[in-house]
């Protein structure tokens, strides 16, 4: 996936990354697949950042990311120091560092799916991060690809993103085996190469945490690519299992997926491109509070209520389409995504961006527009309060009321609509260095209110 993408960057030799780890003895913790995000952290780690004065905290930053860049590069150097000069490799650095806040925090916080995690105080951890990329050829046929990042959000500790086997099995056929994202979203294969779309960040409207809540797979993947009449066509087909961490309602999860598959298939035709993907998995999660819900609901003799709120094996369904065309300088851009977890409290997820972009030399501008609704297949609450009211015994009644209660904020939590407006401009300092800066306003349809989000950033490739 971003094999591909970063494949157009400019390129430099180096060496493979995971001879670090068997010639310099780096902790192998470094290189375990997971989707943390910022969310798995204490909350009191981000509090501290509040407690600095304006000095501090900018002196604070500054040692993190110099922090960052001395871990990622420290791998670097020690794959380098172990390396031998006939390695055929490749490698790619890439990073931002950006700032963001949002005037209103409640507006983007307030459902079960949080549109941002910008503060109202500019800050770097949710934009700044680094990373690599390396491609070691074995024959003419077989490569290995891995990817670290270090994010700011997760103290820059180095994270395998994915490592996998290619294999090209004929001329325009490729399989891959391994470590990889899943590729629901048009941009996938950059989500975290900021120097690779228009935007500071992709747009929050649709593109969701999905790693957080199902993380990356292991999975077989199958690539192939033709001519079909006037179109040029690539097509992706892949089968594995995953798992991630999360919240809904306030509370962390641990989610697992298994037996995921998906399709993309990519058409293109002089200046216009579209793509289309279908992807399934049976999702299973795990709520610690829910959980004991359930099993209270079982003490009350109510298993098939129960059977509602433990999510085992449920059918889960993401499907998306986006598409762009150029015309001499302007280019209109879009993309639609539904994603459903069939009969469960989880909100369905609805979400749509269309924009158009203007280049003026090395300067370029973008005005999009989205809109995002949110909304749950069931309410396991309703037939809980209902029966509660049916309860002889007033203890009983009033304990099972409260369980069904609370199953109500978490479902209803799950119930939004918003949308949204931003204007971007983009400049390119050069061929690898990008400066971008961005305004967005965030309305929350259910509150009725709106917020303003701002956040710049420079990207960089080499």
């Amino acid at each position: 996936m971003g094999l591909f993408i970063i494949d157009k960057l400019p390129r430099r030799p180096g060496i493979l990354l995971f001879q670090a780890v068997i010639c310099a003895g780096i902790d192998r913790s470094v290189f375990q697949s997971s989707a943390r995000r910022s969310g798995r952290f204490p909350k009191a780690r981000k509090l501290s950042y509040r407690r600095r004065t304006a000095a501090g905290h900018l002196s604070f930053r500054l040692h993190a990311i110099a922090k960052a860049i001395v871990k990622v590069l420290g791998v670097f150097a020690a794959a380098l120091y172990c390396s031998n000069a006939g390695a055929q490799l490749q490698w790619n650095l890439y990073g931002t560092v950006g700032f963001g806040k949002v005037d209103d925090p409640a507006v983007t916080t307030n459902s079960a799916i949080n549109y941002t995690d910008f503060t109202d105080d500019f800050k770097s951890e949710e934009l700044t991060r680094f990373g690599i990329q390396s491609s070691y050829t074995i024959n003419n046929k077989a490569k290995i690809t891995l990817q670290v990042a270090s994010r700011e959000s997760e103290d820059f500790d180095p994270e395998v993103e994915w490592g996998y086997l290619n294999y090209d099995w004929k001329e325009n056929a490729r399989l891959r085996v391994g470590l990889m994202r899943r590729p629901v979203f048009q941009y996938t294969d950059s989500l975290y190469v900021g120097y690779g779309y228009r935007w500071v960040q992709p747009p929050s409207i649709a593109y969701f945490d999905i790693e957080e809540f199902y993380g990356n797979i292991k999975a077989v993947n199958l690539l192939y690519h033709g001519i079909f009449g006037n179109w040029l066509y690539s097509t992706e087909l892949y089968f594995g299992e995953g798992s991630g961490e999360g919240t809904f309602s306030g509370q962390n999860t641990t989610n697992d997926t298994k037996n995921n598959i998906g399709a993309v298939l990519n058409l293109e035709q002089d200046n216009f491109a579209l793509r289309f993907g279908v992807h399934h998995s049976n999702f299973s999660m795990t709520i610690n509070q829910l959980d004991s819900l359930g099993a209270a609901l079982e003490g009350f003799g109510l298993p098939d209520v129960a059977d509602e709120i433990f999510l085992r094996d449920e059918s889960a369904y993401f499907y998306s389409i986006g598409g762009s065309y150029l015309i001499d300088e302007w280019e209109i851009f879009g993309e639609l995504l539904h994603s459903k977890i069939d009969g469960t409290y989880l909100p369905n997820f609805d979400a749509h961006y269309f924009g158009i972009q203007r280049r003026i030399g090395d300067f370029s501008v973008n005005f999009t527009v989205g809109e995002q609704k949110t909304a749950p297949d069931n309410d396991p609450s309703v037939g809980i309060l209902a029966t509660a009211s049916q309860l002889p015994d007033p203890a009983s009644a009033a304990a099972l009321q409260q369980i069904g209660q609370q199953l109500a904020q978490a479902v209803a939590s799950g119930n939004a609509r918003r949308s949204s407006k931003s204007l971007g401009i983009r400049y390119d300092v050069g061929p690898s260095i990008a400066l971008k800066a961005e305004y967005e306003r965030v309305t929350d349809k259910s509150l009725n209110e709106n917020a303003n989000m701002f956040s710049v950033s420079m990207d960089f490739v080499y």
